[in-house]
């Protein structure tokens, strides 16, 4: 369940969900911004911000940026993340 809440609050874009107007990452909406560090820059701040407010037991451990070998104009982000009090560490990429 927590991996689950985890990924919706990363996809889910800010007004989306109901009674919470500022819940989410929304990914999505960055689809086509060319990369740049500044990009880079403000998801970071966007995840952590989304984190610590909704989602405060997950360890950002770490958001990394892949440019896709396959399509040059693809933005790979992969979320290293832990939940201390269950014992998980995993990774979303999206």
């Amino acid at each position: 369940v927590a991996v689950q809440n985890f990924k919706m609050l990363m996809l889910t874009a800010p007004g989306e969900r109901a009674m919470l107007p500022d819940f989410g990452v929304g990914l999505r909406n960055f689809l086509f911004e060319q990369k740049s560090p500044a990009l880079e820059n403000s998801l970071r701040e966007k995840i952590d911000q989304q984190v610590s407010k909704y989602m405060p037991s997950v360890v950002v451990e770490r958001v990394f940026f892949n440019d896709s070998e396959s399509d040059r104009n693809r933005l790979n982000v992969v979320i290293f993340y832990s939940i201390p009090s269950i014992g998980l560490s995993s990774v979303l990429n999206v």
